[in-house]
């Protein structure tokens, strides 16, 4: 009787026990499902502030699209600068309320001659950029000789790859023995072969043999694949225009000029190159030039590369969502007409 008692207790203890493990093992659960479901909810949220940040970039980037190609901001028809309304005009490029959000174009550009890091609201012309589907080796040499800290040797070998990639042919560039660029990309590890067509974008820089993650951020500004060819003179930086030939010290002449009495560049008072035949009598008006200066520009003039137009830009459109934090940019390439030459998204920031 006592034993059977005794088991009888030690079965209610048992399930006294597992009961209580059972409720401790739902609250668990329970409490699991709560989290994950507003975890759930949450990310969910999230994914839509993103895509109508995407959707607002989108939208802006379309309206300055058409802009474009409706001529609206062609005050100038003749010239582009620095100073027009697609390279820096907040009224029209500024915060723009849409929807849910807003949407806006700004980039920061570091003033060569002030040496102010200045906010502009606008795009950016392409023919400002050295075009790497035109551009023969010295010119890409020294382009990378003036932003890179690469040496003559390093800098000259680059430049062959990057012609390389973009010639029809698979006989490395400037070699006596007909060496294959494909065989140079096996020994190299790189499980493909140059393209040998033109580059159709920017990215495809980074494929290149030879070619450095640091070295593709220092130039990517400064060098585009969609562009006429020809460098804006009103609009190229100093680099640009020492890469195509000019010196450095009438490069430093050419933007002093472009910016006007303030010594800024993108404002009213700015002086603009009306026609490429008369950038050597601008200067020469604008400064004492010595013999050997009036001889070099010149020659640079006659050498066909220079335009006081630009007929491709680029542009970076921000969407916002209001009261999100959430920001999706869209970047897109397209020539005066609205034919669009680049689609993409760059980046997420919260």
């Amino acid at each position: 009787m006592k034993d059977q008692m005794t088991r009888k207790s030690r079965d209610k203890g048992s399930i006294l026990i597992l009961s209580l493990w059972t409720v401790v093992f739902l609250t668990f659960i329970a409490v699991m499902l709560g989290g994950s479901a507003g975890t759930g909810i949450r990310f969910s949220g999230r994914i839509e502030d993103i895509s109508i940040s995407y959707d607002l970039a989108s939208s802006g980037m379309l309206y300055a699209i058409r802009t474009i190609a409706a001529g609206k901001l062609d005050t100038s028809p003749s010239t582009d600068a620095l100073n027009d309304q697609w390279a820096n005009d907040p009224s029209i490029f500024g915060e723009v309320k849409l929807g849910e959000g807003s949407y806006g174009f700004a980039y920061d550009k570091k003033d060569d001659s002030s040496g102010q890091v200045l906010t502009y609201f606008g795009m950016v012309d392409e023919e400002r950029k050295l075009n790497l589907n035109y551009a023969d080796r010295e010119e890409i040499v020294r382009l990378l000789l003036e932003l890179t800290d690469m040496d003559q040797v390093r800098a000259t070998e680059l430049a062959a790859s990057i012609i390389d990639w973009r010639d029809v042919d698979d006989i490395l560039y400037n070699t006596v023995d007909s060496a294959s660029e494909r065989a140079a990309y096996v020994r190299a590890a790189l499980a493909y072969a140059p393209a040998n067509e033109n580059f159709h974008e920017l990215g495809q820089l980074m494929f290149v043999n030879g070619m450095d993650p640091k070295v593709f951020v220092r130039i990517r500004d400064y060098v585009t694949v969609h562009s006429t060819g020809r460098i804006n003179i009103n609009t190229a930086t100093a680099e640009v225009l020492v890469a195509i030939g000019l010196s450095s010290d009438m490069a430093d002449k050419v933007k002093l000029f472009r910016a006007g009495q303030d010594g800024t560049e993108g404002t009213y008072d700015d002086n603009v190159f009306t026609s490429v035949n008369k950038v050597s009598g601008d200067l020469e008006g604008h400064f004492a030039l010595t013999d050997a200066e009036k001889d070099e520009i010149t020659r640079f003039v006659a050498t066909g590369k220079l335009s006081v137009r630009s007929d491709n830009f680029m542009a970076v459109c921000t969407g916002h969502v209001a009261g999100a934090g959430t920001s999706g940019k869209v970047i897109s390439v397209f020539d005066r007409n609205g034919n669009i030459k680049y689609w993409g998204y760059v980046s997420l920031a919260s």
